[in-house]
């Protein structure tokens, strides 16, 4: 795309709304972003600040609203992308680090919608990761292995 003004992609929009300050209560950040063919205005709200626990630990988190609407102002184009997530996110991000938590939002599969969330599992050393993930792995196939055939 050709633009007069910095655009980034979607996922990078969730970097960039983690370092938002949101001065005047209601008044949604704006972040530029493309996402395959088409521009979208990423209108970025904070929402709620409470304790949010995830498998990597409890945080004291802030959830934000991330709404990509048409930068052309089409109301009838839906978004469709990040993670095949529809619609609009919720992201919550860690008070004091900014780090994702949790990424919340619609997964259509077939004539389904999904609830698609993904959570922060690890942020320590990638063999310990490794190493949770084979103990997981392991107690899950000795549960499935003990149920009734």
């Amino acid at each position: 795309h050709e633009v007069d003004e910095p655009y980034v992609d979607l996922l990078s929009s969730i970097y960039v709304a983690r370092t938002a300050t949101f001065p005047v209560e209601g008044e949604p950040m704006i972040i530029p972003a493309v996402n395959d063919d088409h521009r979208w205005l990423v209108e970025v709200h904070q929402l709620q600040r409470k304790e949010l626990k995830v498998a990597e630990g409890t945080y004291d988190a802030i959830e934000l609203s991330l709404t990509p609407v048409a930068s052309d102002g089409d109301k009838k184009k839906r978004f469709k992308g990040l993670f095949g997530i529809h619609g609009s996110l919720r992201v919550w991000v860690d008070a004091e680090s900014r780090k994702p938590l949790l990424i919340q939002g619609t997964l259509p599969v077939s004539v389904l919608d999904l609830k698609a969330r993904i959570e922060l599992i690890s942020t320590g050393d990638a063999e310990i990761i490794k190493l949770r993930r084979a103990s997981t792995q392991k107690a899950l196939m000795e549960k499935s292995a003990e149920r009734p055939r």
